[in-house]
């Protein structure tokens, strides 16, 4: 079946380099190959797609572009089956890309048409008031949402960018956490009322909280532990949060130490969740409106590789 690729030439990596795809795509005359200026042109290109019996989308950008051409092509989108999906990492950090994406040069092995490896993964549906639904794979709250807003108006202003400027933005943020008062950002947390699945919702001040469906996050790093079913895994930590040094290697490694429930560290695994915060919430890197939030995990989407 016939493959379509979509750039965002405003991602980071298109930006600075031009836009790569497109010298891979010379070798392809036959396929169909958008570049965006903008992302509202993205329903456009997608039904153009689907009327060219388009079944493989490569996705050309960041974690942003990602979740918008998902949520475009999966939520009332234009075509009759779900196309499955590849993605070409050209954002800042890519972490989507990072655990089902291409590797530089594997594009032109994909549409060569070769074998493939696939790999499923369920997306994070968010509806936020009388909003549409989104699409995305990684929502934080708390120290996450402090840490982006260090990374981009400190660290990726001075030119560090990628996975060093989101390992730059987590060390500031826990250099301010063992520094400061329990009063002190981002030590103190937010407000932050949280329900799984049928579940009360619980309220409580928390100094981060994360959820994914992905496999694997920046680094490699997979720190949930928690036990269940559900596609969708969170970390949550009380504020101030306890111990963070003796803590920290412990969630690294997926390996809680005893005292880490009873002190606030909580692993989960869910299908649904619903968040109120009093703080900023981001879904793939970019801040949802205020207000509750509710969260389901999709039927799993498929992402292909060369085999």
């Amino acid at each position: 079946m016939p493959a379509g690729v979509i750039s965002n030439a405003r991602s980071r990596r298109n930006r600075r380099h031009g836009v790569v795809a497109a010298d891979v795509l010379r070798a392809f005359p036959g396929i169909p190959h958008a570049v965006l200026d903008g992302v509202g042109d993205i329903p456009r290109v997608l039904a153009d797609f689907a009327r060219a019996g388009v079944d493989l989308i490569v996705i050309d950008g960041g974690d942003g572009t990602v979740g918008r051409v998902l949520t475009a092509a999966l939520v009332d989108g234009p075509f009759a089956a779900a196309p499955r999906f590849a993605i070409l990492p050209s954002g800042t950090t890519n972490m989507t890309a990072g655990d089902v994406g291409l590797r530089g040069s594997n594009l032109a092995a994909l549409l060569a048409g070769g074998p493939e490896r696939a790999a499923s993964r369920a997306a994070l549906e968010v509806r936020c008031a009388d909003a549409p639904p989104v699409l995305g794979f990684f929502l934080g709250a708390g120290a996450l949402a402090w840490a982006t807003a260090i990374t981009r108006r400190r660290i990726e202003s001075h030119g560090l960018a990628g996975t060093l400027s989101a390992v730059a933005g987590i060390g500031v943020t826990l250099v301010r956490c063992l520094a400061g008062g329990d009063d002190a950002q981002p030590r103190a947390g937010v407000a932050m009322r949280l329900g799984l699945d049928d579940e009360a919702p619980r309220d409580g001040r928390r100094f981060l909280l994360l959820a994914t469906t992905l496999q694997h996050l920046v680094l490699g790093l997979d720190p949930f532990w928690g036990e269940g079913d559900g596609p969708l895994k969170l970390l949550t930590i009380a504020a101030p949060p306890a111990h963070v040094l003796a803590a920290l290697p412990a969630v690294v490694r997926r390996r809680p130490w005893p005292w880490m429930a009873a002190a606030g560290y909580r692993a989960s695994r869910a299908r649904t969740m619903a968040l109120a915060a009093d703080g900023p919430v981001l879904l793939d890197g970019e801040v949802l409106p205020a207000g509750p939030i509710r969260v389901v995990a999709t039927r799993p989407i498929t992402f292909v590789r060369p085999g």
